[in-house]
């Protein structure tokens, strides 16, 4: 793991990173499957974090993501998740006082959903206001590729080596370090400690709070 050091712009992973949403994201692609005549257990879509829908439908379906079946299938996910999308999902432990800490950072979101959803999801856990911008992926590839990374740095400029990207994926650390980026992979989110330690991403954080020692030694 790399030594402890300041930096200039923290970039977010959301789900499983900032709130605890994988009950309901499994309950929502399940109950869409369900609607597609395509059976396939909660409990076995609760792995799915951070990974894009067409990605989960070719998993579990087979099938290429194309056609009536696929397109009502999205459709039907986001009638679900507009529903059922917050029935449990909360903020994670040391979040908000944690963010609180880090006002003298500039803060950013970059996430798997489109930007629309994540700023209104932002916003409903009220934890919008600590981030200067929450860019979602609309139109581009999805992490691990690191176009979303790099538009984040489009409108926050910095230089790569002094901004950190924190998640709780394969995904995450991947499209970080593709950007140049220093990464953090986050424990208490969709994958165990053993996984993301043989990533090697810079830094493992066992809680929220960890990263104050991380981006900010002085607040540790």
């Amino acid at each position: 793991m790399s030594a402890a050091r300041p930096f200039d712009l923290v970039v977010f992973d959301f789900d499983g990173t900032l709130v605890d949403s994988a009950r309901d994201l499994a309950r929502c692609m399940h109950l869409a499957f369900g609607d597609v005549e395509r059976s396939v257990a909660e409990v076995d879509l609760l792995g799915e974090m951070g990974h894009p829908l067409d990605d989960v439908w070719r998993r579990f379906t087979g099938e290429v993501p194309v056609g009536a079946a696929w397109e009502r299938f999205v459709e039907r996910y986001r009638d679900h998740h507009h529903v059922h999308g917050n029935a449990t999902t909360a903020v994670f432990p040391g979040v908000v006082e944690t963010l609180q800490r880090l006002a003298h950072l500039r803060l950013a979101i970059a996430t798997t959903k489109p930007t629309h959803r994540a700023r209104q999801q932002a916003e409903f856990f009220n934890i919008h206001g600590y981030f200067h911008h929450i860019q979602g992926t609309d139109d581009f590839l999805p992490k691990p590729d690191p176009e979303i990374v790099y538009r984040v740095l489009r409108l926050l400029p910095a230089e790569p080596s002094r901004v950190l990207f924190v998640g709780d994926t394969e995904r995450d650390v991947e499209a970080g370090r593709a950007a140049g980026c220093a990464t953090a992979a986050a424990t208490w989110g969709g994958r165990d400690r053993t996984f993301l330690a043989a990533l090697g991403p810079d830094h493992l954080l066992d809680r929220f709070e960890d990263l104050l020692g991380v981006v900010a030694p002085r607040y540790g």
